[in-house]
């Protein structure tokens, strides 16, 4: 590994720009800085979009590098849309056919077919890449039950707040779907990390997901003790 060079592209990556941000934007630092240190294989920029300037930041030095930069679609290794109506499926896919991201590695990318490549590719467990797809298919029965109430159950009415993205407020939903939302939204982050822990790995402080957060936590403070402090200041705050 040669820190020297992790130090340099860490200079020249706008960390500080936003204090608010900051910690979102160190975590994204290290996460970029594992691909070249060799610790992971893929990094994810743009999956929500972040800032302009630091996206080309990222790709400033990832050309440098001579990286393996790909735009693609989201990476959807599992079909959390089996069972719903088709429109519904239908109209959800295409929503997520307009959003891409862009994949950084110093091998070429294929995106991944199954929850263990995805999982070798981003380097987190797999459990907690199974967990992520759970999540998101219980968003999306949630938002189909959303849609529901809101139309009183016709389905002209359905698709078009769908197309709209619109619904109800929450005050309005009945406890089902707010469970189906809050189980969702149901994750914590490995510290040191953009692994959201599966129910296992927060459980437990030798999991999977803790033993990477740690390793993490290494290279952070090996590279720049700045980066490590404002990292596990965000974790206890």
């Amino acid at each position: 590994m040669d820190n020297k060079l992790l130090r340099g592209v860490l200079r020249k990556l706008p960390i500080g720009d936003d204090p608010e941000f900051a910690p979102v934007f160190a975590q994204e630092a290290l996460d970029f800085l594992a691909v070249i240190a060799g610790m992971k294989p893929v990094y994810v920029l743009g999956r929500p979009p972040l800032d302009e300037a630091w996206d080309a930041a990222v790709l400033g030095a990832a050309r440098a590098l001579r990286l393996h930069i790909v735009e693609a679609p989201y990476w959807q290794a599992a079909d959390t849309l089996a069972g719903f109506p088709a429109w519904f499926r239908e109209s959800v896919q295409d929503k997520l056919a307009d959003m891409t991201a862009i994949y950084i590695s110093k091998s070429p990318i294929v995106a991944p077919r199954s929850f263990a490549e995805e999982a070798r590719l981003l380097g987190f467990p797999e459990c907690c890449v199974a967990a992520h797809y759970e999540r998101e298919q219980a968003f999306n029965a949630a938002w189909l039950e959303d849609l529901r109430i809101a139309a009183h159950g016709d389905e002209a009415e359905m698709r078009r707040l769908l197309e709209d993205d619109e619904g109800l407020d929450f005050d309005d939903l009945p406890e089902e779907t707010l469970a189906r939302y809050a189980a969702a939204a149901d994750f914590e982050p490995a510290p040191f990390t953009s692994i959201n822990m599966c129910a296992d790995c927060r459980a437990k402080q030798d999991s999977p997901a803790r033993e990477i957060g740690a390793r993490y936590a290494a290279l952070a403070r090996e590279i720049d003790p700045d980066l490590y402090a404002l990292l596990e200041h965000d974790r206890i705050s």
